[in-house]
């Protein structure tokens, strides 16, 4: 959950599970709402009070956040990532992607691939001496 769970009215939270265990395909307000028996229009009052963001904005930033964790644990293609987490159009995928984490997946995945070299390299002090020893 992106959010913690003291003081969410309960309808919500459910919301928020279901939201989390179907954000990988396509979703509609009504079948969110569905799922706490309540109107579409009530589920948006209701998840703006307790959350401070709306339901679509929520699923949105779920579906951010694991195209990122995907891209750095995974050596799925940007495409299949986008799929994975239901996403359909990639030009808004890229878009919405770099306006969160200020680089295109492609970038963000070279990146953090950049970074576990360098942790790798500082730490394993075998690894460095094996290095050296090739290249001497």
């Amino acid at each position: 959950m992106l959010f913690p769970d003291t003081d969410i009215d309960h309808r919500v939270k459910i919301a928020m599970r279901f939201i989390e265990a179907n954000g990988d395909r396509q979703l509609s307000l009504n079948e969110i709402a569905q799922s706490i028996n309540v109107s579409p229009w009530h589920l948006c009052r209701l998840f703006k009070i307790a959350t401070g963001t709306s339901v679509n904005q929520y699923l949105l930033n779920l579906r951010m956040q694991r195209a990122k964790d995907l891209l750095e644990t995974t050596c799925l293609r940007v495409k299949e990532v986008m799929n994975q987490v239901g996403i359909r159009d990639e030009s808004h995928f890229a878009r919405t992607f770099k306006k969160l984490f200020g680089v295109s997946p492609s970038q963000h995945r070279a990146l953090h691939r950049a970074q576990l070299s360098a942790i790798s390299a500082t730490t394993d002090p075998a690894r460095n001496s094996l290095e050296a020893a090739i290249s001497a």
